[in-house]
């Protein structure tokens, strides 16, 4: 065989090498980085896998959950912006606006302890004036007026807002104070006195009881003695005449047990007179009964002597 008669079979086996070549190309699928030798060449899937399908519905059903819930979620209004949200420029007018008020509020209260210092001095002025009207012969009125001191404040209200206002600056503060203290000081001092006179008095009746009877005695004589015309020697006459009659009637009866009967009519006649002179009479005799009362009482205590 010559030269001639194998050039056109290697023409056949170029064209049958270069269209395998191109088939290879077009069935093998471009890979990014180097395969693995031992994994067998797979084509590109034309339809869409399982694992897809289901990231695909799970991403469908997510959004569809978002949309119900934003749907069902009741719309609230936006929050104004707090001072932690406040942009750069706005932050730095809202800062120094609160430094302001602050140096607002300083101010007012310098001016108020001034004020009521100027207040204390017109006081002073006033209390000299009367001391000695005669050596200036001034009134305080030709000096000083006080109408309403007002100074200026910022507050803040519930919602972080600063509201500036004007207070009013009490000038009479110092004299509610002073009348306040009298008042505690006062109320002190009675409590503390009837406290110790009510120890005095315990201390005195246990210490010495015949200061404590004579002093009863003074008041319950001073007393029948403003409402009837007993005196206290009418009063020892009488319990003295009981004491003494009762001692007579045990020595008659025990001579004459018979005047019993009689001694009990007696007594009984002469408690329904009182009665009847204190309650029925158109004019009650307080005395009467008085010393009816201490004749009686005199009989019962000398029964028991």
């Amino acid at each position: 065989m010559n030269k001639s008669d194998l050039a056109p079979i290697r023409e056949r086996l170029e064209i049958l090498k270069q269209t395998s070549s191109s088939q290879t190309d077009v069935s093998e699928p471009l890979w990014d980085h180097p395969r693995s030798p031992e994994l067998p060449i797979t084509h590109a899937p034309t339809t869409p896998t399982r694992q897809t399908t289901q990231i695909a519905d799970t991403v469908q059903a997510l959004r569809q959950r978002s949309q119900q819930a934003h749907s069902e979620s009741p719309t609230t209004e936006e929050p104004s912006p707090s001072p932690e949200t406040l942009p750069p420029g706005i932050d730095l007018h809202w800062q120094r606006l609160q430094q302001e008020a602050i140096a607002i509020n300083e101010l007012a209260q310098k001016q108020a302890i001034a004020i009521q210092n100027f207040k204390r001095s017109a006081d002073r002025l006033a209390w000299s004036l009367r001391k000695q009207p005669s050596a200036y012969g001034f009134e305080f009125e030709q000096f000083c007026e006080f109408q309403a001191a007002v100074v200026s404040q910022v507050t803040q209200d519930d919602q972080g807002k600063l509201v500036l206002t004007n207070v009013t600056v009490d000038l009479y503060q110092d004299e509610r104070h002073a009348s306040q203290t009298a008042e505690e000081i006062r109320a002190y001092s009675q409590a503390r006195s009837q406290a110790e006179s009510g120890r005095n008095g315990l201390v005195t009746f246990i210490g010495n009881p015949l200061a404590v009877f004579e002093t009863c005695w003074q008041t319950l004589t001073s007393i029948i003695e403003a409402r009837s015309q007993l005196t206290p020697l009418d009063l020892l006459i009488w319990l003295g005449g009981g004491l003494i009659g009762r001692l007579a009637l045990e020595l008659a009866l025990s001579a004459v047990p018979g005047l019993w009967p009689w001694l009990v009519g007696a007594t009984v006649g002469a408690v329904a007179l009182a009665l009847y002179r204190l309650l029925w009479a158109p004019r009650p005799d307080i005395a009467f009964v008085t010393r009816l009362f201490l004749a009686l009482v005199g009989l019962a205590i000398g029964g028991h002597l």
